[in-house]
């Protein structure tokens, strides 16, 4: 099914991407915020993007997963009111495998977006990590030089 993203607004001072996603099943949005309690630096419009894409996504799939279930209600309810021994229950009952397949793999392609907004969040999460640990190993060097000057200091005026 052809799709394709129409929009991406990125608010930096608020740090909010909104993505529009056209569909043959028409628009789907989805969005991401900046978590200012966790991320001091400023927003990636990068990560944002990636995030509110994903979530467009995820809400189309949802859409895509609610008709194959319709459908896979209609053919059972239909495999329910067939005899096994008709000459088209069996092709009914092809039918009904191959839509669960799809909806299957619907599932997973639903999955991998999850997974791949759970990855920008945790690699942006590493990246906020380094940028602080560098920023405190810094300051520790800057400190125990600042001691040392000082000891130095206080050692060349005893003598």
């Amino acid at each position: 099914m052809k799709t394709e993203i129409v929009d991406i607004d990125f608010d930096s001072e608020f740090g909010v991407t909104v993505v529009t996603l056209k569909t043959p099943l028409g628009f789907f949005y989805g969005s991401s915020q900046i978590n200012k309690d966790v991320d001091t630096l400023p927003p990636s419009q990068m990560i944002g993007g990636r995030i509110a894409e994903g979530r467009a996504y995820i809400n189309f799939y949802n859409t895509l997963l609610e008709n194959k279930r319709y459908e896979l209600k209609g053919i059972k309810r239909l495999l329910n009111s067939s005899s096994p021994d008709k000459a088209g229950y069996n092709h009914i009952l092809k039918m009904y495998d191959v839509i669960y397949n799809e909806y299957i793999e619907l599932k997973r392609d639903k999955l991998a977006y999850q997974q791949d907004i759970k990855s920008a969040i945790n690699g942006r999460a590493m990246y906020l990590r380094s940028r602080t640990e560098d920023k405190k190993a810094k300051k520790e060097k800057l400190d125990a030089l600042g001691n040392a000057i000082k000891a130095l200091g206080q050692n060349n005026s005893k003598e």
